[in-house]
């Protein structure tokens, strides 16, 4: 029964089935792999920021040393993915992974799946490009940014 209310927490599933399709699909065709490599950097998002540590530990926010320690655990699984998709499939994917986890994609379709409202203005993704213009950029920047990044990862495939 746990088993269950992990899985069926808010629309993780669809990430979850979402990945398994676009897993036997990489098989068929490689350009999906970074794609595929988004979805589950996001499933391990899920489970490990909202449904452990935020949700799980404690009540509301944690605590700021238990988001630093998450975040360079996040980051570090990041990095595996992106060394994944380089070694299994080419540069170009890992790059347009590299890009789409840079740009925010990720932090977007996390909020969709968690059915969370998209922030007005976002105030974390502080090492991303639209940081350095300005400092809490609206969601139709973050947007755009995202957006950029899979358009940059498709070039890169096509090439």
């Amino acid at each position: 029964m746990k088993i269950l209310k992990l899985l069926f927490y808010k629309y993780i599933w669809i990430n979850i089935i979402l990945f398994l399709i676009f897993g036997v699909a990489t098989y068929f065709y490689n350009w999906l792999a970074p794609f595929t490599a988004i979805l589950l950097i996001n499933i391990f998002d899920m489970y490990g920021y909202d449904f452990l540590v935020v949700n799980h530990w404690s009540s509301g926010e944690p605590p700021e040393e238990r988001r630093s320690a998450y975040r360079i655990i996040q980051k570090i699984f990041e990095v595996l993915a992106i060394a994944f998709v380089y070694v299994l499939f080419n540069w170009p994917a890992a790059l347009g992974l590299f890009f789409m986890c840079w740009f925010c994609v990720q932090d977007i379709i996390y909020h969709w799946f968690l059915d969370y409202k998209l922030p007005d203005k976002w105030t974390y993704p502080g090492t991303s490009p639209v940081v350095w213009i300005f400092k809490t950029p609206a969601n139709w920047v973050v947007l755009s940014q995202a957006m950029l990044a899979i358009l940059i990862t498709i070039i890169l495939i096509l090439l």
